[in-house]
């Protein structure tokens, strides 16, 4: 029988032990994917915690090649695993992803980050100045690329499977719905502006739906049912790297609906109509010709186009009045959602008209109540009593 190894301080080494030159210890192994592998130690006790680790590993199957895998290689192979999602919703993820991939946290080995690396990383965001909602966004994908490794056998624990809430305390930004004497102030100035006159209709038409931007920029005038008085939303418009234009789905299933046409509406989008019968759109988007919102030279509004105009017409009227409100094309789809609600529409049919999936969505978000809201709400039903 051959002689068995032994160390400097004549220890009998295991298979796959052996003691260096230098004196420090290394243990050789094959991993999961039948690759040879080494692993180094100071000492044969800390060698052998190492060895454990390795053996529960491999009982499980994990490949320890995959757990070289670092937080931008496994991003990246969740946003393969989300190629079936819709457009708008995979360019959201992209753009997480990139952002994120210039981090130093993203260059650290997925086997390696501890909870508290985790909660330190997103305290940094913080810092860094990043909103709530960027910092939500982005902690949502990183825990659901972990519990991927984790399903994967790749590692044992997800660090980042803790609430949020828990670790920062940042006040969200409040989706502030115009107050009605905001919306009549609003308006008015628009209408009495020479410059900026010529977005009335548009407003109105976001104002009185509350579509969302890209929904609005996305119709054609087959969506327009004038007999009915209806909208129907269906698609929207988004832009490609280039700038190149095309439609896609609604953000969800859900998004797909119509949308009645109050009076002022009805009347915007016939002047938007008669407005766009001197233009011709000098290409085609997918092949249509029939987008409704063009510029003079005829080619298709893009959802930016709208944000840097309500960004100039605000910021003109707060200097003319001496207010401070801010308006957005999502601000106008809040309102929407809030006046409706004020006017005593039933929340599952809210839910519909905004196109959400949920009615917590509707409730949660969008909707904004004031004491004047709870006033009237409750004079309404002592009056009834």
């Amino acid at each position: 029988m051959p002689e068995k190894r032994k160390d400097s301080k004549g220890r009998v080494l295991k298979t796959g032990e052996s003691q260096r030159k230098d004196m420090t210890y290394m243990f050789r192994y094959t991993d999961a994917n039948n690759k040879k592998q080494c692993v180094y130690a100071p000492t044969l006790e800390a060698l052998r915690e190492k060895e454990n680790k390795i053996s529960i590993e491999l009982a499980r199957g994990v490949a320890s090649t995959n757990a070289k895998m670092t937080v931008a290689d496994l991003l990246q192979m969740v946003l393969k695993l989300k190629g079936n999602v819709r457009y708008k919703t995979k360019r959201g993820y992209e753009s997480h992803v990139r952002m994120l991939s210039k981090e130093e946290f993203s260059q650290i080995k997925i086997s390696s980050i501890k909870t508290s690396d985790a909660k330190m990383f997103i305290l940094q965001m913080q810092n860094d100045g990043y909103g709530f909602w960027t910092i939500d966004a982005r902690f949502t994908l990183l825990k659901q690329a972990f519990n991927i490794a984790v399903e994967d056998d790749v590692i044992f624990k997800n660090p980042f499977n803790w609430k949020l809430s828990s670790v920062i305390n940042v006040k969200k930004a409040e989706r502030a719905a115009l107050t009605k004497e905001e919306q009549d102030s609003f308006l008015q100035f628009i209408t009495n502006s020479g410059c900026y006159s010529k977005y009335l209709d548009e407003i109105l038409v976001l104002l009185g739906t509350g579509v969302r931007i890209s929904e609005f920029c996305g119709l054609t005038m087959d969506n327009i049912d004038f007999k009915n008085r209806r909208i129907h939303i269906e698609k929207q418009l988004a832009v490609r790297k280039g700038r190149t234009l095309i439609f896609t789905e609604t953000k969800s299933s859900a998004g797909e609906r119509y949308i009645p046409m109050s009076d002022s509406v009805y009347a915007a989008l016939k002047r938007m109509m008669k407005k766009r019968e001197s233009l011709t759109m000098p290409f085609t988007v997918d092949g249509r010709d029939d987008v409704l919102c063009l510029r003079k030279d005829g080619t298709p509004r893009i959802p930016s186009c709208y944000r840097d105009h309500l960004q100039n017409i605000t910021n003109a009227f707060n200097q003319a009045t001496g207010q401070s409100i801010k308006v957005t094309p999502h601000i106008l789809r809040h309102t929407f959602c809030t006046n409706m609600m004020r006017a005593g529409v039933d929340v599952k049919a809210m839910q519909y008209l905004m196109g959400h999936t949920s009615a917590d969505m509707t409730l949660n978000v969008y909707t904004h109540a004031t004491y004047k809201d709870a006033e009237a709400a409750f004079t309404a039903k002592c009056s009834s009593m």
